[in-house]
């Protein structure tokens, strides 16, 4: 009597032995304290470290550590930033340092107005918070911030389609916060589209 094996089992047989094999070879190093931590697994040649399932299990072992965005701040409590051109300046000296910002927090005179982008934008921050300064809206202005920044698809009760001269008002939320640490720490709205946090604008209390 003789046991057939199609074509088939034996693909699963060698992907299960396969597995087994990478497994057992994980927890041996893992127990010898001998197992990689952080060398990458090559992928230019062919090895086990080429077959999904090995490099899954991998990957489960050793996951990869999420990169933190930067936090960057301009002017501080004790000295503010009082006109847009000092604004600019200070934003043209940290531009291009990151692709990403966690957030970018401004320190302000409560009298200082943003209208046109001074080059926020161009850091990509997820979160800015504002300590004095204020959003506002004027009609008729080149490059305005609150409308760019609706378009690129910051939290806006307008969505990006939206822009009107005849209002005087944002077209994006601002949420008040008693501090700093406060908007650090929120959590922004998902957005339904992209399933992914809406970049946010914070305003910190006087």
């Amino acid at each position: 009597m003789s046991l057939r094996v199609d074509s088939s089992s034996k693909i699963i047989l060698g992907v299960a032995a396969v597995a087994v094999l990478a497994v057992g070879t994980v927890l041996f190093l893992r127990s010898r304290g001998n197992a990689p931590t952080s060398a990458p697994l090559d992928k230019d040649r062919f090895s086990l470290a080429n077959v999904p399932l090995v490099r899954n299990i991998y990957n489960y072992f050793y996951p990869t550590k999420p990169v933190e965005k930067p936090v960057i701040t301009l002017g501080s409590e004790a000295k503010r930033i009082g006109t847009i051109g000092e604004l600019k300046n200070n934003l043209l000296k940290v531009k291009g340092q990151h692709k990403e910002l966690d957030a970018l927090i401004i320190y302000g005179d409560a009298a200082l107005e943003i209208n046109e982008d001074p080059g926020i934008l161009a850091l990509n921050p997820m979160k800015l918070i504002l300590v004095g300064p204020r959003i506002v809206h004027k009609p008729f202005s080149l490059d305005r911030l609150d409308s760019n920044m609706a378009k690129a698809g910051w939290d806006s009760p307008y969505g990006s389609e939206f822009s009107s001269e005849h209002t005087t008002f944002p077209e994006i939320y601002i949420t008040e916060v008693d501090s700093v640490q406060e908007a650090l720490d929120a959590k922004p709205p998902i957005s339904r589209q992209t399933s992914k946090p809406y970049r946010t604008v914070y305003s910190v209390k006087a």
